[in-house]
């Protein structure tokens, strides 16, 4: 947002966040930038805020890896409903292990998540079974220079 003095971002998230996360910044970011950041507590599994037009983007960042296929379908699904007729897209920020031989690292990520979570790393076919089951295409993959990767998607 620095970089980008027109762009304006809300902040979604469960009320207990909200709460705290406005006050976060003060003082750390300029007022001028913290002016351009609106806040909304909500529940993803429940409905998410509908998007404008075609400049908005939805970004969810190691949010979905730690869920069960149901509710990441649930949460997609509410995505979808969201974007409908707008031409706004998804960018999902996750790890995306390898089909076969996952390095030590995909690994041990998936295993943290098995034993932390009701969640799972997943592959980019299971990726692709959450987004069909959702009604969302899959439109990029954008690698990261970390192990995670930016998946793109838009209405079907």
């Amino acid at each position: 947002m620095k970089q980008y003095p027109h762009l304006t971002a809300q902040v979604f998230d469960r009320d207990q966040i909200i709460k705290t996360a406005a006050t976060f910044w003060v003082g750390k970011e300029s007022a001028k930038l913290l002016a351009r950041i609106s806040y909304q507590a909500g529940n993803v599994l429940e409905a998410i805020p509908a998007a404008k037009n075609d400049k908005d983007i939805y970004l969810l960042s190691a949010v979905l890896h730690s869920l069960a296929d149901q509710d990441c379908i649930k949460i997609l699904r509410n995505l979808a409903i969201a974007i409908a007729d707008t031409g706004a897209r998804i960018a999902i920020m996750e790890l995306v292990v390898p089909e076969f031989k996952a390095d030590i690292s995909s690994a041990a990520c998936d295993m943290q998540m098995f034993m932390a979570t009701r969640g799972k790393e997943r592959t980019i076919t299971e990726w692709q079974n959450l987004f069909d089951q959702a009604e969302l295409m899959f439109e990029e993959l954008i690698q990261l220079r970390s192990i995670g990767k930016i998946l793109v998607l838009k209405q079907r």
